[in-house]
């Protein structure tokens, strides 16, 4: 646990807010003491971070938030991630390949960006590491705005991800960080973050019902199999929508709320603070943690650290130089410097080499898996024809999908009525690529019963 700070700040900031949380340590956990928020107006904006802080620190003094330390939180709308792969390597290698990769993940300058990455690193398999970055003049700015305020700050971290890296074991866990004007998602296991995702929809403040249905068709558009799904709450959910979800979704995923997601690991006491603040609380419960390095951008892990010489091996080498030239004279002093010369020659081609080597590999593994992305896959020209068939209304719903490499497809679901299924049947029907779809499974039901089950099989041509 990192207990390095016995009292702690947390600014999650969110596009016209900041929700604020301080924690202290004792009896060896965080126990949060004061929350607030800090709403923005005309009089605070991202163009002047200077004022912006002195505005935070007026607010902070208010509050009698007095603590130094500061864990920042920003928003997914401020982050953009993609997974790429690397060969396998061992974790000190992984800077190096990846500062190649970033030049070509991003459209924006490689100057203009600040990167970091989340993956566990493995030397016998292949890694697929998830590469974030963010505006380097929003994190410059952030900067300014804490040193106005006259805080410390520790980390730079999105704060969906933070929420992700609370994930135990190997789970395949989402997480819904569901807010007024947008929700994000993101996608974890073992503390590990795959995908980071702004949503400019807003679940909120739908309709119980409607919320569910739209968590459902993002946990089958992710093509992960999700067995664990937490819903983070900004204080403003549905209170039934818990209940809602629990129907909605398959069975198998054991779906939490955030709350309890920060209290299991028994690291972080909340008391009976608002769920408006779980946010920002997840910032400092994964801090704490530290089971796997955390996306920080103000600490980037692809940042290579030079190895500093210590103060003792250059106190040494200063008396080794000193009696060399006593007893040597300038010749033994000329020796030493040929060779420290050398040596210095030497690591740079062994750096070199091994930069060669690691761009050998990624150049080898493009090589090999190009022949994945030459082909456009059966399965996507598939479900583009069967999202055209389906209404978007809500009366007929998809289980499962199987399509078989002859183009043998069988589709799985409920409907609200025999007569929903029969409407997609036609639609089938008249698509260009799809024939022969049949309903020999479905059986009849209304709408709640649970027993309009229907399944159709149906010939998918390539083209």
């Amino acid at each position: 646990m990192n207990t390095k700070h016995k009292s702690i700040l947390v600014l999650a900031f969110n596009e016209n807010s900041v929700v604020a949380a301080q924690a202290s340590l004792g009896y060896g956990c965080y126990e949060v003491k004061r929350t607030a928020t800090f709403s923005m107006d005309e009089t605070t904006s991202w163009d002047d971070p200077a004022g912006f802080g002195h505005r935070v620190r007026q607010f902070l003094r208010k509050e009698h938030l007095s603590a130094r330390a500061t864990l920042v939180g920003v928003p997914a709308r401020w982050v953009v991630a993609k997974s790429v792969q690397i060969p396998p390597t061992r974790p000190e290698n992984v800077a190096s390949l990846l500062q190649i990769q970033t030049e070509q993940a991003f459209s924006m300058s490689h100057q203009d960006l600040a990167f970091d990455y989340s993956a566990q690193i493995s030397d016998a398999s292949p890694n697929q590491v998830l590469l974030a970055a963010m505006k380097r003049l929003r994190l410059d700015q952030i900067k300014i705005l804490a040193k106005a305020a006259g805080l410390q700050l520790v980390s730079v971290t999105p704060s969906v991800a933070a929420m992700g890296s609370l994930s135990d074991g190997l789970t395949r866990t989402c997480g819904i960080y569901a807010q007024n004007e947008h929700c994000e998602m993101v996608m974890s296991s073992g503390g590990v973050i795959h995908q980071i995702k702004h949503m400019p929809t807003p679940l909120n403040n739908k309709d119980p019902q409607v919320m569910a249905q739209d968590i459902q068709r993002l946990l089958l558009l992710s093509g992960s199999q999700i067995r664990e799904l937490v819903v983070w709450s900004d204080g403003s959910s549905h209170p039934d929508a818990m209940t809602q979800l629990r129907q909605t979704l398959d069975s198998k995923i054991d779906i939490q709320e955030g709350r309890d997601a920060l209290t299991r690991s028994g690291r972080l006491r909340v008391g009976d603070t608002s769920t408006e603040y779980d946010g920002a609380m997840s910032l400092l419960l994964a801090h704490t943690q530290a089971e796997m390095p955390l996306i920080d951008f103000l600490n980037s892990h692809l940042v290579v650290k030079e190895s500093r010489q210590k103060p003792r091996a250059i106190l040494w080498g200063a008396v080794a130089a000193l009696v060399a030239v006593v007893l040597m004279g300038g010749m033994l002093f000329g020796w030493y410097q040929d060779a420290q010369d050398i040596k210095a020659s030497q690591q740079t081609l062994e750096e070199k080499a091994r930069l060669y080597e690691a761009a050998s590999a990624i150049r080898l593994n493009l090589s090999n898996t190009s022949p994945w992305y030459t082909k456009r896959p059966q399965l996507l020209d598939c479900l583009n024809e069967l999202v055209t068939a389906f209404p978007e209304a809500g009366d007929i719903w998809v289980s499962s999908l199987r399509l078989t490499d002859n183009g043998e497809g069988l589709i799985t679901g409920e409907a609200v009525n025999r007569l929903a299924v029969i409407k997609v049947l036609d639609q089938l029907n008249q698509s260009g690529r799809i024939s022969d779809a049949t309903a020999p499974g479905s059986t009849g039901g209304t709408y709640g019963s649970g027993e309009a089950k229907y399944s159709i099989r149906f010939d998918f041509k390539s083209e």
